[in-house]
């Protein structure tokens, strides 16, 4: 089995209350912008599934767990965790390390 690498992914699914998605997507998008401006942030996608408005899928990759950590102590996080939290369903975050599988990457 390969190594892992520094690389950090994270996956947030966000489901809205029902009606609530625009909210929650007006608080999500400044979140977003903040977000990829910071040091370490290779990406920070926002989606939306196709067949559900209020299923939203955080896409992010940090260069670090580091950079990830100062990410999740950032004042635009905060604001949006204290904004959001009223207009969600639930959330489910999950953290997984970069494995180099040999032949992948040069």
């Amino acid at each position: 089995m390969g190594a892992a690498t520094g690389v950090v992914t994270v996956t947030a699914r966000i489901t809205a209350r029902p009606g609530r998605q625009e909210a929650l997507r007006a608080v999500m998008a400044p979140l977003v912008r903040a977000t990829r401006a910071e040091p370490g942030c290779l990406r920070y996608d926002l989606l939306v599934a196709g067949d559900d408005p209020c299923a939203f899928l955080m896409f992010e990759e940090w260069v670090s767990a580091q950079a990830l950590a100062t990410h999740q102590q950032s004042a635009h996080i905060a604001a949006f965790r204290a904004a959001a939290e009223p207009l969600l369903e639930g959330s489910v975050v999950r953290t997984f390390a970069d494995v180099d599988v040999a032949g992948r990457r040069e």
